[in-house]
């Protein structure tokens, strides 16, 4: 399991499930103070971690007040996988401007006196949070991280903790320490200041390389806050009488609709979640119930079936039989229709690879179970698409093409025989859906694939659509933060570039197959036409962002080759967009004046500049440089980083000096090749290339 999988969706719906209206989570991308203005107010923070023994709460802080303050609502964690639903707990009991509910109003009024180790038991044995809790969560202790390791290697564990301020005091609430940690005095509007270094310091005590966290925000819903809003740019707009300034507040409140409209889309989004969480289906090592149980020997709990490895071959086999002997029945009788029906779904459930029966799912000879014109189906393909969503919880299932290509033909039946008011949400579904399979199953390309498709069948015709490709965006965004060395994401980030440019400007190239030779014959039809120009703004700002949030993750996260090669196809981006005449003095003057782009990111004054070829060459030099001054300094792990930085950085350099039209005759391009050919010792290409 991988923290994404509890995200900000997830917390949303397990709030909205305690009957708790108002607020919603938020991913938090960084702590700057940009980051955490956009989103308030804020009523609290959930930092995920990787969990490692002894760095609870109270061992971290041991000079902290672990007193129990009276004005402080704090619980014990007394089941193991709790964490998640603890943490939002701790912050909603302890926050008196959230609204709660009358269960969980009545729930805090009931337990308010309990000692910390009651008012765990409580929870646990609470109805209400009970029930929701099992709705969301997995049977693993804590949060198992197993992306990337085999089998015989131990998974990593995550936890959750809070922070939250509570009467003028800052506190860090930690179910499995031994009481709520006072962090110092604060104030409503200073304590996010108080709370930045305290995760940065627990950030730190892990290495480097380690850089799995998550942060997220409970906050105010968005839609009420974007309304208020516009209800004040309305009041003030029937006094306005400035021409510029009723431009701007227009402007201004269209935005405000737009996100609000984005807003919807992602609630429906979310609706889908808890259904997802309450059906899955995992093989059990072995046998756990008792004959007497009622499903014996299956483990049926909460929607989700658990198969003893003992009966797998013997349930195949049967249903294997079965589903032969009604293959070869000639009659088209319901009995034989619904043997195949109820046969082909045991054998899917267990080996998905299974092309005879995935095939009689839809066609067989001259029984078709899935007709073009769905009017005399035996399979609802709605039902189908759901079927598959509960096949794509066993992970091992997620690497089989002929069920991708299947989900595909259906989506596609689906779209073309129903006239949908909302092509976007079954969009947003098939999304989650990809999402969660690479989640499973690292290094998923067929989830990647897909995911890629989707991109490619939805049209740029609505504002739907650009809610879509932002929303889009700003998860990979988030995913690749998460996720350094993942090229799929980095891939898919590109793709979500290129449809929301299309969006701005339908004209926009897809970038795929462009070659350097190209854009050397573009400058040369530059020349020819100097007079060439395209005003949309939207798509220079718009990879001008990428690239400066690029530049700013080299810096934080050295040695990924990853993000070299992003900034690469950005730098070659941007290029094609100077040769398409997007690029002059107006908008740039226009961008760097941009407040939103510029001066509220708290970037390194490097990554800010304007990426012309010069600025280019000195943010990989500045790169150098950084290595240069503490490659002596630091660890063996930190000093072969920094040896893959600066080899990154060389070669970046030598590839946008020739993509800008110096040859390797040049001095400086030779000396680069000089220094790549010294410094890659594991690879003989500079060396070649160096004679």
């Amino acid at each position: 399991m991988v923290l994404n999988r509890i995200g900000s969706g997830v917390f949303t719906e397990l709030i909205r499930a305690f009957n708790v209206h108002g607020t919603q989570v938020e991913e938090v991308w960084s702590l700057d103070e940009q980051a955490l203005e956009d989103l308030k107010p804020i009523y609290g923070l959930i930092f995920l971690f990787k969990w490692q023994g002894g760095n609870d709460s109270s061992r971290l802080h041991p000079d902290a007040d672990l007193s129990i303050d009276e004005n402080v609502y704090f619980a014990k964690q007394v089941i193991h996988n709790a964490c998640a639903t603890q943490a939002i707990l701790s912050i909603l009991l302890n926050c008196p401007m959230i609204n709660l509910g009358a269960d969980l109003e009545s729930f805090k009024d009931f337990t308010k006196d309990f000692d910390p180790d009651n008012k765990g038991l409580a929870m646990s044995n609470s109805e209400l949070i009970r029930g929701v809790h099992n709705s969301f969560a997995r049977s693993d202790p804590f949060m198992m991280d197993s992306s990337g390791s085999s089998s015989s290697e131990k998974e990593d564990i995550f936890h959750f903790i809070s922070y939250v301020p509570i009467q003028g005091a800052l506190y860090e609430l930690d179910g499995l320490s031994a009481g709520p940690v006072n962090l110092g005095p604060c104030t409503e509007d200073n304590w996010l200041e108080k709370v930045r270094p305290v995760i940065e310091e627990r950030m730190a005590r892990y290495t480097s390389s380690e850089i799995r966290f998550n942060l997220l925000a409970l906050i105010k819903n968005r839609d009420e806050v974007y309304r208020t809003r516009i209800d004040e740019i309305e009041g003030r707009l029937r006094h306005a009488n400035d021409t510029n300034s009723l431009e701007f507040m227009q402007l201004e409140r269209d935005d405000l609709l737009r996100k609000i409209e984005f807003e919807k889309i992602k609630f429906k989004k979310y609706e889908a979640i808890p259904s997802l969480y309450r059906h899955e289906i995992g093989l059990l090592p072995y046998q756990s119930t008792q004959p007497n149980d009622e499903f014996y020997p299956f483990l049926f709990i909460e929607s989700n079936l658990g198969i003893p490895l003992e009966y797998v071959d013997k349930i195949y086999k049967y249903a294997h039989d079965i589903f032969m002997n009604a293959r070869g029945d000639i009659a088209e009788t319901k009995d034989t229709v619904n043997l195949l029906k109820e046969s082909t779904r045991c054998m899917l459930l267990i080996n998905a690879d299974c092309y005879s029966a995935l095939n009689t799912r839809y066609i067989s000879r001259d029984l078709l179970l899935l007709f073009h014109s769905f009017t005399c189906n035996h399979l609802d393909p709605i039902n189908e698409l759901k079927f598959i969503d509960l096949l794509f919880t066993f992970p091992k299932h997620t690497k089989h093409s002929t069920i991708w290509f299947h989900r595909k033909w259906l989506v596609l039946m689906i779209h073309q025989q129903f006239s949908f008011d909302d092509h976007i949400s079954s969009w947003q579904h098939e999304i989650f859906i990809s999402r969660r399979v690479a989640e499973l199953y690292p290094k998923n390309y067929y989830a990647w694939t897909y995911r890629h498709w989707i991109l490619q069948n939805i049209s740029n015709n609505s504002l739907q659509s650009k809610s879509f490709f932002d929303e889009e965006l700003k998860i990979m965004k988030s995913w690749v933060q998460k996720n350094i060395s993942d090229y799929s994401g980095f891939q898919h980030l590109q793709r979500c570039l290129i449809r929301l440019s299309k969006y701005y400007d339908n004209s926009f190239g897809d970038l795929h197959g462009i070659s350097r030779k190209d854009i050397l014959e573009r400058v040369n039809l530059q020349l020819q036409n100097q007079g060439l120009k395209n005003n949309n703004n939207l798509v220079v700002i718009l990879w001008y962002r990428e690239i400066q949030f690029t530049k700013d993750l080299i810096l934080r996260y050295p040695g990924h080759e990853s993000l070299w090669y992003h900034l690469r196809f950005l730098s070659f981006g941007w290029i094609w967009l100077k040769l398409s005449g997007y690029l002059n003095n107006s908008i740039k003057i226009k961008c760097v004046d941009d407040k939103e782009t510029i001066d509220q990111q708290n970037y390194n004054p490097i990554v800010k500049e304007w990426p012309d070829l010069e600025k280019e060459l000195e943010f990989s030099r500045h790169c150098i440089r950084q290595v240069d001054l503490i490659i002596n300094q630091d660890d063996n792990e930190r000093l072969e980083l920094m040896v893959i930085q600066k080899q990154n950085a060389l070669a970046f350099e030598l590839w946008i000096s020739e993509l800008n039209g110096r040859t390797r005759n040049d001095i400086d391009v030779k000396e680069l090749i000089v220094k790549l050919a010294n410094i890659s010792i594991n690879s003989n290409y500079y060396i070649v290339q160096n004679k």
